[in-house]
């Protein structure tokens, strides 16, 4: 069907397995796919829908992203991970759409490594570069969903876990090249890949959407009815239960109760799940609001100190936060532990992490203190976190 071909062009696919899903897709597909095209690449996005559920909601939103991203973006539906012979299924699909299309792709870019294994199983026909884009350590996420399973799934388990291994292990073989977000995350899933094959990539930020600008800060103020003396605490994300809502909010409401100057700042996509959990005599001091991924940089100027609450366990040890480096890139100081590895180290470089065990006693003059150091904050983080100083990097890397 196909004939091989030797040469290498900048064509390319961005592969998932997610849909188009609301929290990361903007962010942390559209925006690598836009840099790397920018630089002379032309990647199309294909995103494979498991679910119904998933498959409408992609298809209701991917003409106005189309629109607003000038990027060319295919959903298409997959086949449900659980069906027997799912993932040859769904590479007979992918091999499928290739060829409707007629696309000769020199390399795919596989989210996950679902979607990596998924496309190895027809590398050799289409003798295309394959990277391997690693996003978190999906056995012990694995881990964690089965345990509010029903039976009958928790009695498969063993058999998923061994397929998810076979998985990794066939990817990290097979793949030309891999991207890790954090080197804790190399550690755990391909220990012995040579350090020529792989590049560690942190979740990155766009730079001309997150910075410091206390001018803008004023302005978002203004419009959030924020005084000067104002002090405003803010958490932006969802309702996941990964995300500790409950023990941030409670923290919030600690602080908010033993300092009238403080206030309470929540950006999210689902307002009446937090507006539900807030202390009623706290309400007014409360402020729950959505927003689109444009808007988020200039309402972080506008608050003082950021809440990034996780769980001690190995999903959070490997992970890196695209929520961290937006924080940071915004000169803020960030409320977390030691959960984390990458934000560990990252965040003693930047120097604005706050221990939670010394949230309750911070007063005006420590946000004074912090607030002195922003800019030097702000531009410590984007000298990490940025797209554009990652962009040669990108290049060399993508560069076979």
């Amino acid at each position: 069907m196909f004939s091989k071909r030797k040469e290498f062009n900048k064509r390319g696919i961005f592969l998932l397995f997610e849909g188009l899903p609301p929290t990361i897709f903007e962010s942390q597909v559209i925006s690598h796919v836009r840099q790397l095209n920018d630089c002379g690449y032309s990647i199309d996005i294909w995103a494979f829908s498991i679910t119904s559920e998933t498959y409408l909601n992609a298809n209701r939103v991917i003409d106005e992203l189309k629109a607003k991203y000038e990027v060319e973006i295919r959903s298409i539906r997959g086949v449900r991970f659980g069906i027997p012979f799912s993932s040859c299924l769904n590479s007979l699909l992918l091999l499928l759409h290739f060829y409707l299309n007629g696309r000769r792709p020199s390399f795919i870019h596989a989210r996950t490594e679902y979607s990596a294994f998924i496309a190895s199983r027809i590398k050799s026909i289409l003798d295309f570069k394959l990277i391997w884009d690693a996003r978190g350590d999906s056995l012990s996420e694995y881990s964690v969903i089965i345990k509010g399973a029903r039976l009958s799934t928790r009695l498969l388990s063993p058999l998923r876990i061994r397929m998810i291994k076979h998985r990794l292990k066939s990817v990290s073989k097979c793949c030309d090249k891999a991207i890790f977000v954090s080197d804790a995350l190399r550690e755990c899933q391909a220990p012995n890949m040579s350090s020529e094959s792989y590049m560690i990539l942190p979740c990155l930020a766009d730079e001309s959407k997150f910075y410091y600008d206390p001018n803008l800060r004023a302005q978002i103020r203004a419009r959030l009815d924020y005084g000067n003396s104002d002090i405003v605490l803010v958490y932006v994300g969802s309702s996941a239960p990964w995300q500790c809502v409950p023990e941030t909010l409670s923290m919030m409401a600690s602080v908010l109760s033993g300092n009238e100057k403080f206030k309470a700042l929540i950006v999210t996509s689902n307002p009446e799940f937090f507006l539900s959990l807030i202390p009623m005599g706290l309400n007014s001091r409360f402020n729950v609001l959505s927003a689109s991924l444009s808007e988020v940089g200039g309402i972080l100027n506008a608050a003082d100190i950021a809440f990034m609450l996780r769980e001690e366990n190995t999903i959070n040890w490997v992970a890196s936060p695209v929520k961290f480096a937006e924080y940071s890139m915004t000169g803020l100081h960030v409320v977390t532990g030691k959960a984390i590895k990458q934000v560990n180290e990252y965040g003693a470089f930047i120097g604005n992490i706050v221990d939670p065990d010394e949230v309750l006693g911070l007063n005006e003059d420590d946000v004074l203190l912090m607030s002195a150091h922003r800019e030097e904050v702000s531009k410590a983080a984007i000298s990490v976190f940025s797209r554009k100083n990652a962009t040669e990097k990108l290049i060399d890397f993508y560069s076979f």
